[in-house]
């Protein structure tokens, strides 16, 4: 069993926080529920990447088949 790091309930299955990564019970799984320190961290993260996208890889949208040349 599992102990949840916000409140200390025993959960059979604990739910695992995605940013700071620690397990907590139903009530607390949420980060907004356990003042999570690792989503600001998250959110620079996040941030970053949409200010700076990789280069190396290139993207193209089509909006049909038609566009395709066979």
């Amino acid at each position: 069993m599992a102990k949840c790091s916000f409140c200390g309930k025993e959960e059979m299955m604990a739910y695992r926080c995605s940013y700071c990564e620690k397990q907590f019970c139903a009530a607390h799984r949420l980060p907004e529920n356990h003042e999570c320190t690792g989503v600001e961290a998250g959110k620079k993260i996040v941030k970053k990447k949409a200010i700076e996208p990789d280069k190396k890889k290139s993207t193209f949208t089509y909006s049909n088949e038609d566009d395709f040349i066979d």
